[in-house]
């Protein structure tokens, strides 16, 4: 009974501790991509602004 009450105790945590690494895990993947959208949109206006020079 008591190894019982231990497992449903450690499945509940892991399935807890899986939970917050893969939230973060989105929310740094979304913040890549918002950083990546501010930093590569100006550089293909750059890009499209030189390339008649050359």
């Amino acid at each position: 009974m008591v190894k019982d009450a231990l497992r449903v105790d450690v499945i509940r945590n892991a399935s807890y501790h899986i939970r917050i690494p893969f939230g973060s895990l989105m929310l740094s993947r979304f913040c890549g991509t918002v950083l990546a959208q501010i930093i590569f949109i100006p550089a293909a206006y750059w890009i499209k602004w030189v390339v008649p020079y050359l």
